[in-house]
């Protein structure tokens, strides 16, 4: 519809043009004063036309830059706690596309217990979905897919290892938007178990029918960064 409209105001300011310069082109009773007029009242709405066109044409583009646009996010989690029984070190890291976000969670724990020293590594695949805006919900789930553990028994002082392990990491978070950037808290619940644990002396193995189970309940901080292309 733009496009005819913006055609026809051409169209009338060529024969506007026309009168203007030659008021002998103008047929009928009316004096050359009035045609004259008649040409610049069509010059006139020519022009406005032409900046109601352009104007409409801006906000078109407008809205379509907008809504085409898309929002990148990268978030970062860390938490450290160390005392006489438990040093842990966490670190969480994800990547986010129209709500949708993949990631990895990495925990370093050991733990002193009353007859063993346990030392584990692992490191979990994660999947989250975010909601909301200036203020957001960001669920998650991820499987282990990588670890190792170490087992220090303090009765006879042998070490075990074990690449056994099966578990899991539950996440929420909540996120408050400020311009680009997002200041988030998580929680992070973690269940893992690792088994089979066994050691070599002298080229024969020796397994221990220990099983270490882990269950950790983490509170961390986090900061987003938000990119828009």
């Amino acid at each position: 519809m733009l496009s005819e409209m913006f055609k026809f105001s051409w169209l009338q300011a060529f024969l506007c043009f026309l009168l203007l310069l030659n008021p002998l082109l103008c047929i009928g009773k009316e004096s050359v004063e009035r045609n004259q007029g008649i040409a610049k009242e069509y010059y006139e709405r020519c022009k406005r036309l032409k900046k109601l066109s352009r104007s409409r044409f801006t906000k078109i583009e407008f809205c379509k830059h907008h809504i085409d646009r898309v929002s990148y996010k990268a978030r970062y989690y860390v938490f450290e706690n160390q005392d006489d029984k438990t040093d842990v070190n966490f670190l969480r890291y994800s990547a986010f596309r129209k709500g949708i976000g993949l990631g990895k969670s990495v925990l370093i724990q050991k733990d002193n217990l009353e007859d063993a020293e346990v030392t584990i590594n692992q490191v979990t695949n994660d999947v989250y979905y975010s909601f909301g805006d200036t203020f957001n919900i960001t669920l998650g789930y991820g499987t282990i897919v990588s670890g190792n553990s170490e087992l220090l028994t303090l009765s006879d002082n042998k070490k075990y290892t074990s690449n056994s392990v099966t578990g899991n990491l539950i996440a929420v978070a909540l996120g408050l938007k400020i311009m680009n950037v997002e200041l988030l808290i998580s929680k992070n619940i973690i269940n893992a178990i690792y088994s089979n644990y066994s050691r070599t002396m002298m080229g024969v193995p020796e397994y221990t029918d220990r099983v270490i189970q882990l269950k950790q309940d983490l509170n961390t901080i986090g900061i987003g960064f938000i990119y828009d292309f």
